[in-house]
């Protein structure tokens, strides 16, 4: 069984050159004012292209997190909001983000959007969360919570403490958390509220009076928050992990989360699909659902396990193309690399994208030959994640590439994979 994505990155759709010298430093030919103008034009772009995605049979679209890039390589400041802009326009497809960065929210807004959203769309709502990458984008956000993208240690610190107040947050009536970076409710808070006296001193109710308001010294303090709206999915929905290393890959499926591997070329699949599918085993098969043992690689009627991105473009690029299809690695490779916790050895530049099994362009059969290459490495069901979108590009040409995939890859991909997977039917929201 086989179902199919599609990530959009939000790249800029003005052209793209390349310096001279032996560097090849990729980079948009405009002036600053010209890239304002194309951030607006691709935010536009993203939604269109997620109604195209349903109505070509697309499964799942998903946005990333990224801000102030002049460079035009990734523009997505607000993956949850267009997410909700998505949701009006669409009634099937699963909308995600890869991720969200935990490290420039507050978990409780953070909690409070993701629930909307999933309300919004009728429980379709694919949670990505992420630790971020690259100081100029998560220090201007991250300073306000006491944490660091340059000490990883902070940071991985408030990833742990951010997440479990997600998750109190979605499934707990009200409820109270006291870390190393943040107090949920701070302890000063007085409220001296009679109606809320008067509220949870009704029988019956899930917290009493002395559950939330503590008296101190004649002063009524509040000691739980509840946080609405909760996810119409129960208990919560999926959580996504992005991921680099195979430390992140064993880190996600101790907490039952399922990965998006960014970095993984096509001979490393299977390592960690091992790595994953080994530690979930160890752990108990930990689960939202606590469904049990899963299928490896990817469970398509439990919607669990892994997925591996992969940059794609039918046809032959000319050089200016190539330049967009490169520049992401290259940016990562350039801009990002003090920034994001890059596993030991690894490269990130276009070449190696192009060499690996990351980056696949050229004929409709050579994509489908890179993707079965993956699929091949051992996945019993199949989740595939290309991203169309790239640097250079216009959002008539990324529609154009979509078409291409769904018209003349998706057929393929499924006779060879047994078929695809339905789409879950929406859920309603309870009556009273």
């Amino acid at each position: 069984m086989i179902e199919f994505s599609c990530l959009h990155n939000g790249g800029t759709d003005l052209p793209m050159t390349t310096s001279a010298g032996d560097r090849n430093v990729t980079f948009p030919s405009a002036d600053m004012a010209a890239i304002h103008r194309s951030y607006q034009r691709v935010a536009v772009q993203q939604i269109e292209q997620a109604v195209l995605a349903e109505e070509l049979g697309f499964h799942y679209f998903w946005l990333t997190e990224h801000h102030f890039q002049p460079e035009g390589a990734e523009f997505s400041p607000n993956p949850l909001q267009a997410g909700a802009a998505i949701a009006m326009k669409t009634s099937k497809i699963r909308i995600g983000q890869m991720a969200n960065i935990l490290q420039r929210h507050h978990p409780l807004r953070l909690a409070e959007q993701a629930g909307y959203l999933d309300v919004l769309s009728g429980g379709r709502l694919e949670f990505g969360v992420g630790r971020g990458g690259g100081t100029r984008e998560t220090e201007p956000f991250s300073q306000a919570y006491g944490s660091s993208d340059v000490d990883r240690y902070r940071s991985d610190a408030l990833f742990d403490e951010a997440m479990e107040i997600i998750l109190k947050a979605w499934t707990e009536p009200s409820f109270s958390y006291h870390g190393s970076f943040l107090s949920v409710p701070p302890k000063w808070l007085t409220w001296p509220s009679r109606i809320t006296e008067a509220y949870f001193s009704q029988p019956g109710l899930e917290r009493s009076l002395e559950d939330v308001i503590e008296v101190r010294d004649g002063q009524a303090y509040l000691k739980e928050l509840s946080v609405y709206p909760q996810p119409l999915q129960t208990p919560y929905p999926q959580v996504w992990q992005t991921a680099l290393s195979t430390a992140s890959v064993r880190s996600a499926a101790r907490r039952g989360y399922n990965v998006c591997h960014l970095g993984a070329g096509g001979d490393q699949v299977k390592e960690v699909l091992d790595a994953y599918h080994t530690e979930s085993e160890q752990a108990g098969w930990p689960d939202r659902n606590n469904g049990g043992e899963f299928k490896f690689g990817w469970d398509s009627a439990r919607k669990r396990g892994v997925s591996f991105l992969r940059f794609i473009h039918v046809g032959d690029p000319t050089p200016e193309k190539r330049a967009g299809l490169y520049h992401f690695p290259n940016y990562i490779a350039e801009s990002l690399i003090s920034g994001v916790h890059i596993p030991a050895g690894a490269r990130m530049t276009g070449e190696f994208f192009d060499q690996n099994g990351l980056m696949l362009h050229g004929s409709v059969q050579q994509v489908i030959d890179g993707l079965m290459a993956d699929y091949q490495a051992g996945f019993e069901d199949y989740l595939v994640l290309p991203i169309f979108e790239t640097p250079g590009l216009t959002g008539d040409e990324v529609k154009e590439q979509m078409h291409i995939f769904a018209e003349e890859i998706m057929p393929v991909l499924a006779k060879e994979c047994g078929g695809t997977a339905n789409l879950e039917p929406l859920i309603d929201i309870p009556a009273t």
